[in-house]
């Protein structure tokens, strides 16, 4: 289930709604972007990720690429962000010689690389000064990426979250955002329905030197 808005900044363009993609857009400034999601249980997704890992490079996605088309042919050109959780990383991969060039900021979470794919094919995914990576060294999936990052790209384009040792930890997409990021939203979408105030003078607490009723504030007719 997606929210129609989060954080009180995005708001999702359901018109461009996929199974495995959304569009937001900044309230504020306007600007675009598509995300991608990872891995469900289901036989497409699964045999992707079977098609990964015995070493297919060039997976494409359906839905991401009819989503970016209807981007941008609804923004002409205007750059929007995408990012990717696991195999919505291998996606955006698959989109990047028809699509990159109107892409602005490339978000890959837990990226899935395999000992089977190309050397140097992984090795210029793993080093394309496009794509920020947010990894977790002990995400197994992750680990063939990581091994041909050089020097640059692990200074520059690389977050690695707190390690996790269990291996599902470790890929989740939970790695990026707080346990409380529903509970955040929720509390804004309150406030936002709330009566306005005058910020700050209803916070204000009387000193409680000030407050006290003396002989001093008697004489003075200020009691």
């Amino acid at each position: 289930e997606r929210p129609l808005s989060v954080l009180g900044q995005f708001t999702r363009l359901p018109q461009y709604d996929k199974d495995n993609v959304s569009v937001w857009q900044d309230n504020t400034t306007g600007e675009l972007m598509v995300s991608c999601r990872g891995t469900k249980a289901n036989f497409k997704d699964i045999g992707a990720d079977i098609a990964l890992f015995f070493g297919k490079t060039d997976l494409r996605d359906k839905n991401l690429d009819t989503v970016l088309n209807d981007v941008e042919r609804d923004f002409p050109g205007e750059k929007y962000s995408i990012s990717g959780h696991s195999l919505g990383s291998a996606y955006i991969w698959g989109e990047q010689d028809d699509h990159a060039n109107n892409w602005d900021n490339v978000y890959l979470f837990n990226a899935p690389s395999s000992p089977l794919q190309s050397d140097s094919v992984v090795e210029s995914q793993a080093n394309d000064s496009q794509y920020q990576y947010f990894l977790n060294h002990g995400d197994v999936a992750s680990a063939n990426l990581t091994y041909f990052m050089n020097e640059n790209t692990l200074e520059n384009n690389v977050q690695f979250g707190q390690y996790q040792y269990g291996p599902i930890s470790a890929h989740s997409i939970h790695n990026w955002y707080p346990e409380t990021f529903a509970l955040e939203d929720a509390k804004l979408k309150i406030k936002a329905n709330q009566p306005p105030t005058y910020e700050g003078l209803d916070n204000l607490q009387p000193d409680s030197a000030m407050a006290q009723d003396t002989e001093e504030t008697q004489a003075a007719n200020l009691s």
